[in-house]
């Protein structure tokens, strides 16, 4: 689903960061290095890995070679995105994707809420969209450090002061931003109020067992409680209504009956066009 193992290469090709930033005492954020360019913010967060302490994020204002899902392009340049990726070990309890991806998504919605106004939804399995077009996706992967020591990489994108003729010219019709959605904020602002999130939502996460982040990503669910087309890893597929999701499993209602399956073992939800009312 979302979780990629990698290996640790290249260890000492690392850049110098043009910035610093200190929040003590946050589980997420209490070190973040900013860096003017990067080939992708995931990448540089793996080779640093084995040397920093959980809860470090990692920054560019401009990526060049970023990839979101199934290994698609993410690019971003000129410090108009969010770029970032958070180095992070869970407890064990926490460190499935599909709770890593919850706790994510809900942080970077109630960051997007904030600053516009308007609460994104979830297109599966970690796109957040506002009208359908495109405002953040998120990544996650595993590094393996040492025989003793693994990391979760989540790496997050969020379009902050792109216009449409920025989208235009790099063919994304499908996309949007903060500054579309009506919201001035900064790229510096936008990515220190998203930190912020990340480590409420984290601590929220670990305190609570993760019922009140379940529940909200639960809700965000784009093509919840309507027709669709879920579709495995296996290259099977159901055609159904998602009626709940949770860190359990999805639950989806057919003609037949009610079928749960991992959450992991989804690939894509897409509306059922053929039952749908015109």
């Amino acid at each position: 689903m979302w979780l990629h193992d990698s290996p640790l290469t290249g260890q000492d090709n690392w850049p110098a960061p043009c910035d610093c930033w200190e929040q003590l005492g946050w589980n997420i954020g209490h070190s973040v290095r900013v860096y003017h360019e990067v080939s992708s913010t995931n990448d540089l967060a793996k080779l640093l890995a084995w040397q920093v302490p959980s809860g470090t994020v990692i920054r560019a204002l401009r990526q060049t070679a970023g990839r979101g899902q199934y290994g698609r392009s993410w690019q971003g340049g000129d410090n108009c995105s969010v770029l970032l990726s958070v180095i992070v070990t869970p407890p064990p309890g926490f460190r499935r994707p599909v709770v890593l991806t919850a706790w994510a998504t809900v942080a970077v919605a109630r960051t997007i809420q904030e600053l516009c106004g308007t609460t994104p939804r979830l297109k599966w399995p970690n796109d957040l969209q506002i009208g359908g077009k495109k405002l953040s996706g998120i990544l996650i992967e595993s590094v393996t450090c040492s025989e003793t020591k693994s990391c979760i990489i989540v790496g997050i994108g969020l379009n902050v002061r792109q216009t449409a003729a920025d989208f235009a010219k790099a063919n994304l019709p499908e996309a949007t931003s903060l500054w579309l959605q009506g919201s001035s904020v900064s790229p510096d602002d936008a990515a220190r109020r998203l930190i912020t999130h990340l480590n409420q939502t984290y601590e929220c996460l670990i305190a609570t067992g993760g019922t009140a982040i379940e529940a909200a990503w639960s809700e965000m669910l784009a093509l919840r409680h309507i027709p669709a087309i879920i579709e495995f890893r296996d290259q099977s597929r159901i055609v159904g209504v998602v009626h709940n999701l949770s860190f359990i499993g999805v639950e989806i209602m057919t003609p037949t009956g009610r079928i749960v399956r991992e959450a992991e073992t989804i690939v894509r939800i897409l509306p059922d066009s053929a039952t749908l009312i015109p």
